[in-house]
């Protein structure tokens, strides 16, 4: 690059601020073009009904998550995708956004363990014991007398953001 010289970036390119949007609007035409309908209530889930075959697609920025009764459709719809962008199936789900997901025939079943263990670390509780309840069975408690009375030394906002 020549100092003093401006460039006209003549498509999206990895980090750029509109980048993510672009290519929101070109998975969406994807999608909508292949017989996709695009969920109203959640824009990033997309789904088909053919026949018996019933496909739900869910697309966060780069990830892409297929459910589907047709392991067939899913294998041709994966082949569609890395032709036209290079994206390959990865496989059964273990994990995604921090979730950790194990499949078997007869359940799916989710945990958020590792993301509890490092919001333990990060606010310092590594060595906190775990409880089955939050408070003791039949506890009886006391009204706080008023807001002076709170417990601060717990950093609640912080905890909540993660």
């Amino acid at each position: 690059m020549v100092n003093g010289h401006v460039y006209i970036v003549l498509k999206a390119l990895y980090g750029l601020r509109q980048s993510g949007r672009e290519w929101n609007t070109e998975i969406n035409k994807w999608f909508t073009d292949h017989g996709y309908l695009r969920s109203l209530t959640e824009p990033c889930l997309y789904y088909r009904f053919e026949g018996e075959t019933i496909v739900y697609v869910l697309v966060y920025v780069d990830d892409i998550l297929v459910a589907t009764n047709n392991e067939e459709f899913k294998t041709q719809l994966f082949q569609e995708l890395n032709d036209a962008y290079g994206i390959k199936d990865q496989g059964l789900l273990t994990s995604y956004l921090g979730v950790e997901v194990d499949q078997t025939p007869e359940a799916i079943t989710i945990r958020q363990g590792k993301y509890a263990r490092e919001i333990l670390a990060k606010l310092g509780y590594e060595q906190a014991h775990s409880v089955c309840n939050p408070m003791e069975v039949n506890a009886r408690l006391a009204p706080l007398g008023s807001d002076d009375d709170a417990d601060t030394s717990f950093p609640y906002p912080k905890s909540l953001r993660g």
